[in-house]
């Protein structure tokens, strides 16, 4: 599964989450409101923290941290596309996810 944060602000140890973006494969993505998300943490708790599942994500360490706030151990991690992307041009100056699919799938915002 494919995971995304979206926060208020810029702080990922004090942001509330506002938007959480989960896909399962490339035709299929939800996003929930971080309210929904609040009213039914138990649920997703089980799917971040079930190991079976696995997750990738870009700079997934956020999405890490950003849980942990609320109690949720992420499990499962088996990508990060910022990490890859270091790895194949560490001279790069930024590690954005729009520069990313611009210059590896054409897809513009």
């Amino acid at each position: 599964m494919a995971l995304h944060i979206g926060t208020d602000k810029t702080n990922i140890r004090t942001d509330n989450i506002v938007v959480l973006a989960i896909s399962t494969d490339v035709n299929t993505c939800w996003c929930v409101d971080g309210e929904v998300f609040e009213q039914h943490i138990e649920l997703f708790k089980s799917i971040f923290e079930n190991a079976n599942i696995k997750k990738i994500g870009h700079h997934i360490k956020n999405d890490y941290i950003t849980l942990m706030r609320y109690g949720i151990l992420l499990e499962g991690v088996e990508f990060d596309s910022y990490i890859a992307l270091y790895l194949l041009e560490p001279q790069r100056k930024t590690y954005e996810l729009n520069d990313l699919a611009l210059e590896y799938t054409s897809i513009q915002n």
